[in-house]
């Protein structure tokens, strides 16, 4: 067969492969490349091209817009990426899109939006650990310790100890418990618990509280070392100082919280 003739046939058989498949190879080497690791900025090229195209609806088309919104959160571009999550959840609601978004909320300490998608998300895909555990860090932040223990406790139940996120969720179930513990003695006895009251009041406050047995010194230092460690974490050097003093007048050889002092 001539070399023409050859050339025509190839045409012809990509012009059927076009006609049959729907999509041009470039078309879909951008639907690949748009959800592939690698550079953020040829992802978002990638996934812009594949969106332009115009061929996908519903979720498929969600898809890329979720695929382009974690490739703008890698570079920095997180206004972009709650847009493109916005359009993903207009075009064809997910889990992962609701999630996606509901973590950027969480780190804006937007906590009622971050749990409204949560929620969503868990109504979509209820066995998700994930969305537990993310649940229960938006009520955490909100100081609503009673909800984001059983989120936790969730959590920790899917997981089954297979993952680090199962391990996470363990801790900050601790972590919780002990701050709903300081949250409901601060009511009961606030002269313990306030960090604004003179320290040596505190101290006495919490002597009381032990004398009349209204709970065991364990768990106060367990709770006062759990919100020591928040303290910490969170740089509140004013609260940390006071917590470890309190401590430590009422356990005098805890000599671990000395050397933080």
């Amino acid at each position: 067969m001539p070399r023409s003739a050859l050339m025509i046939a190839a045409w012809i058989l990509a012009a059927c492969a076009v006609l049959v498949t729907g999509v041009s190879p470039s078309f879909a080497d951008d639907r690949s490349d748009c959800k592939s690791p690698g550079d953020a900025s040829k992802r978002i090229a990638a996934c812009s091209r594949a969106i332009k195209a115009g061929k996908l609806k519903g979720s498929e088309l969600a898809a890329i817009f979720e695929a382009r919104g974690r490739a703008y959160i890698a570079d920095a571009k997180r206004d972009l990426a709650i847009a493109d999550f916005n359009e993903g959840i207009r075009v064809g609601p997910s889990a992962d899109l609701l999630a996606n978004r509901g973590e950027i909320q969480l780190e804006d300490k937007a906590y009622d939006r971050a749990v409204a998608d949560f929620d969503a998300a868990i109504r979509l895909e209820p066995k998700s650990k994930r969305l537990y555990f993310l649940r229960g860090k938006a009520y955490a932040a909100q100081s609503n310790f009673e909800r984001a223990i059983p989120d936790f406790d969730e959590a920790i139940r899917i997981d089954g100890g297979l993952s680090s996120v199962g391990t996470n969720a363990a801790r900050e179930k601790g972590v919780a418990q002990a701050a709903l513990l300081f949250q409901q003695m601060s009511s009961t006895a606030p002269a313990c618990m306030d960090v604004n009251a003179d320290v040596q009041q505190r101290i006495e406050g919490c002597k009381r509280i032990l004398a009349a047995g209204k709970i065991k010194l364990d768990v106060l230092l367990t709770a006062l070392g759990e919100r020591i460690d928040t303290d910490n974490e969170n740089e509140r050097l004013g609260d940390l100082i006071s917590n470890i003093t309190v401590l430590l007048g009422l356990n005098p050889d805890d000599l671990e919280m000395l050397l933080r002092r």
